[in-house]
């Protein structure tokens, strides 16, 4: 129930995990002034309590980060259950039953210089499953299977202009994963364009099954 991010330049490394949900971790730094190596450059990397509003009262955002959303109506929160956080104490669980949601965790990265190499590294979770009854639960880890019919997408971003839109064309993508009920690790670089770059975590499906969960 996690994601997770890096961003490095110059051989090091910012890590932090997020969502999908969502928790994160981070353990990097750049800079060619006072960035040493290991300096945490995100703000909450692990995606850690207390998680905010975002304009109602089930959409929320660890301290630190805001969700985007541009399709659905999701819930966003830090669920109870262990077995899909990656890093730390919870994860970003962000969900909708029976309905395509697209959504994106974002976080503007201060402190850069124009033309430095950044890299954003994330890990993401889905588990999707149409069976209402059973919840396509397992005897053994890690105790779901999802069904794939839900066309599940995940993919990390970098904006080397600072903007807060995923879908402007400056964003640079990784390459997308569908991460059933595994962790996958996601990957991108990028050179800044001025004294910021965001970060992306984001997620969609082709098909809202009943159980609809991205961490």
């Amino acid at each position: 129930m996690t994601i997770t991010r890096r961003l490095s330049t110059r051989g090091a490394r910012l890590a932090a995990l997020v969502l999908i949900l969502l928790a994160a971790y981070a353990a990097g730094a750049f800079g060619p002034r006072a960035h040493a190596q290991g300096t945490n450059l995100l703000n909450n990397p692990s995606l850690e309590n207390p998680y905010y509003g975002q304009g109602a009262p089930t959409p929320t955002a660890p301290q630190g980060w805001s969700l985007w959303v541009g399709a659905g109506a999701p819930d966003a929160v830090p669920p109870p259950d262990k077995t899909q956080v990656l890093d730390g104490e919870v994860a970003w669980n962000i969900k909708q039953g029976y309905t395509v949601f697209t959504t994106a965790g974002y976080q503007r990265v201060g402190g850069l210089t124009a033309g430095e190499n950044v890299k954003a590294t994330g890990y993401g979770w889905v588990y999707t499953c149409n069976n209402t009854e059973t919840s396509c639960v397992i005897p053994a880890p890690p105790y779901r299977r999802s069904d794939p019919a839900a066309g599940a997408s995940l993919k990390v971003g970098i904006d080397p202009n600072g903007g807060t839109d995923p879908n402007a064309p400056s964003v640079v993508w990784s390459a997308s994963a569908a991460p059933y009920d595994q962790w996958a690790e996601m990957s991108v670089g990028a050179k800044s364009g001025g004294d910021a770059v965001t970060v992306f975590l984001y997620a969609t499906q082709a098909a809202g099954l009943a159980l609809n969960n991205v961490y």
